[in-house]
């Protein structure tokens, strides 16, 4: 190991299909960024179509507050970023 964060991605078909709460895309797969991707109750998840940033509640998708986001991880949350920019600069890119 380099002292750099390896990250697995690890993909699953999740049985509850959720809707964006931005976009109203159906989310019915999650890839983690570390080494567990089954989405739990306050876990982010990032829209693959849009990019928001949202949060699992009590069964459902939310959209994250500032404030919510703020507790993810740094490093995570840096990650989150990039590929949020990467997907809203694809999505503008084909609009």
């Amino acid at each position: 190991m380099t002292g750099k964060t390896e990250y697995l991605a690890h993909t699953y078909q999740v049985q509850d299909t959720h809707r964006c709460p931005d976009c109203d895309r159906v989310m019915d797969a999650a890839t983690g960024i570390t080494e567990d991707a089954v989405p739990r109750d306050g876990d982010f998840s990032l829209c693959a179509y849009c990019g928001s940033v949202n949060r699992f509640f009590q069964g459902k998708l939310l959209k994250a507050t500032e404030e919510e986001e703020k507790i993810i991880d740094p490093e995570q949350y840096r990650l989150l970023k990039i590929i949020q920019a990467k997907i809203r600069s694809d999505n503008s890119a084909r609009n």
